[in-house]
Parts: C-alpha cells; sequence; structure tokens
C-alpha cells in the first residue's frame, strides 16, 4: 500500500513532464481558475450588461477579427481574440457612449460593409497588416481599396484604431487616415513589427498601449 501511495506522490508532485511537474501545472491552472472565476466572468457579465441594456446611444464600434492567423482556416483566432479583449474594450466604448459589435472571421466585404454603414463611427481592426494594409480572414485590403470605396461613405468621427504591424508598405499615409476625418482619430503602434504581448497588453487594458506609442509619436514629430 506504501509503495502505490510513493508511486502516486511522486507522479503527481515530484517527477518532471518536460520541463513542467503536475504541480506546477496545478497551481497554473488554480491561478487561471481563480482569474476566470473571480475576475473574467464577473466583468464579461457587467460588459453584456452595458453594452446590451444602459449605453443607448446609435453609435458604434465595429470590432474586426480577423480569422487568418497563419491561413484562412483558423478558426480559433478570432474566439480567442474576442475571449481575450471582450470586457476591456466594451467597457473602453461604453464609457464613450458607444456601443460594440464584434465580427467574427471578418472578411474584406466585412469591413466594406461597416465604412457604408452610418452607424459604426469607430473602427478596431485585429490582425496581420501594416500601416497599408489589414489581411481579413479570405484577402488583403489595402489603401487602394478604401479609395474604391471612399464614394460610398462620409468619413468617420470615431476612432480607428488597428492592431497590427506598423510598418510603412507604398504609401505615405495611414489606411484609417482615408476613412476617419482627422488624423488625430487614428491610432496604429509605432516600429516594424509587433507580437502576442503588444496585443494581449491592450486587450486586457482596454487600447492603452497603442494609445500610448501613438500620442509619443506625435509629440516627438
Amino acid at each position: 500500500m506504501n509503495s502505490v501511495s510513493n508511486k502516486f506522490r511522486y507522479h503527481v508532485l515530484e517527477k518532471k513532464y518536460g520541463d513542467m511537474d503536475l504541480k506546477s501545472l496545478y497551481r497554473i491552472i488554480k491561478k487561471s481558475f481563480f482569474y476566470l472565476v473571480i475576475v473574467y466572468i464577473p466583468f464579461a457579465v457587467v460588459a453584456t450588461i452595458t453594452n446590451n441594456l444602459l449605453v443607448k446611444n446609435d453609435k458604434y464600434a465595429a470590432i474586426l477579427l480577423s480569422g487568418y492567423a497563419f491561413s484562412d482556416s483558423d478558426y480559433w483566432a478570432a474566439p480567442f481574440a474576442f475571449l481575450g479583449s471582450y470586457p476591456a474594450w466594451t467597457f473602453y466604448f461604453n464609457l464613450k457612449g458607444v456601443r460594440t459589435d464584434y465580427i467574427f472571421r471578418a472578411t474584406k466585404e466585412d469591413l466594406k460593409n461597416v465604412l457604408v454603414e452610418p452607424k459604426y463611427q469607430s473602427i478596431v481592426l485585429v490582425g496581420h497588416g501594416s500601416n497599408n494594409a489589414w489581411r481579413a480572414t479570405d484577402k488583403l485590403v489595402s489603401n487602394e481599396d478604401i479609395r474604391q470605396w471612399q464614394s460610398l461613405f462620409a468619413l468617420k468621427t470615431g476612432e480607428w484604431i488597428q492592431l497590427s504591424c506598423p510598418a510603412f508598405d507604398t504609401y505615405p499615409e495611414h489606411m484609417g487616415e482615408l476613412v476617419m476625418d482627422g488624423k488625430n482619430k487614428v491610432f496604429h503602434y509605432s516600429g516594424v513589427k509587433v507580437g502576442n504581448i503588444e496585443f494581449v497588453t491592450d486587450a486586457l487594458t482596454g487600447f492603452q498601449l497603442i494609445k500610448y506609442q501613438t500620442r509619443k509619436r506625435r509629440q516627438s514629430s
């Protein structure tokens, strides 16, 4: 009996599986469960109530989540981005009197429809891209596409927030500058490349990092 107990204790508490033992894994799961139950779910519930019941404004922020991560079949990408960002981004816009509308696995046509629809005054793009492009689930959208659509919509008065790599490609102006009624309403990262750390930070803090980098860039210029 003691030998069985010792083997169980060894395999559960002492033996390492790769770089991690089960005891460490248990701690991670416990912390994740604590965050989910004590923090995330209550905030998500409150965000849902404020977004659907308390905010009465007819202005919306369209949050387009590309389903393209490594290919156009990455069905997990949009739900993962939604779960990480929903409470913070919903509160961010609700406090401005704006409701949020998430669009999963957003396509090129989805972005066009958002631009044409007057109720969408703020736009958030999530996915691969640059200052001159955004990779929708099905196709790449560029400045040239926006120019072709400009006769179909009035310039937006809210915010353009693009969470993608910020490198310039062909055009001198940022893609969002073709959509908004002022350059000061366009927010994007600085530098050439960003990764998951930047996205997670902005997903949890309500765009604080991308806003900070944009303000700092404008002050220096």
